[in-house]
């Protein structure tokens, strides 16, 4: 039989001791990953019911194209259309805005031209302050 000198026997007991607390380190550590996984697998799940829910209101907000899916492109196409519209008509409103003000000027002058012509035409002049006719 083979004895083992005092010192062997620690450094064995040592050995042994420290591949235990390295196994019981490694068995907490795959305890934590394995619920860092769980966790991250039910977030993921969430995401992608959040993701359905999300998908399905666009389908269901989007207009049907022939193949029965959302027309996407056909709503892209008709915002761009509206914003031209609006921009024709403010185009349009501005030019009657412009046509309008040139009205009234014009309307203007022309009143003070009649009222200058009939003053000069008929010689009417109003009567100077404090006195009376």
């Amino acid at each position: 039989m083979v004895t083992h000198t005092r010192e062997e026997m620690e450094r064995y007991k040592e050995i042994i001791d420290g591949i235990a607390a390295t196994r019981e380190a490694s068995e907490k550590r795959h305890h934590e990953t394995f619920e860092r996984i769980e966790n991250l697998a039910s977030s993921i799940r969430d995401l992608s019911a959040k993701a359905d829910m999300f998908h399905d209101s666009i389908k269901r907000a989007f207009v049907k194209d022939d193949d029965g899916m959302p027309d996407f492109d056909g709503h892209r196409t008709a915002h761009i259309s509206m914003m031209n519209d609006a921009k024709a008509l403010g185009s349009i409103k501005n030019y009657i805005k412009g046509g309008v003000a040139v009205g009234v000027i014009v309307a203007l002058m022309g009143f003070v031209g009649l009222s200058v012509l009939h003053e000069v035409q008929y010689g009417v002049s109003r009567p100077a302050a404090g006195t009376r006719k």
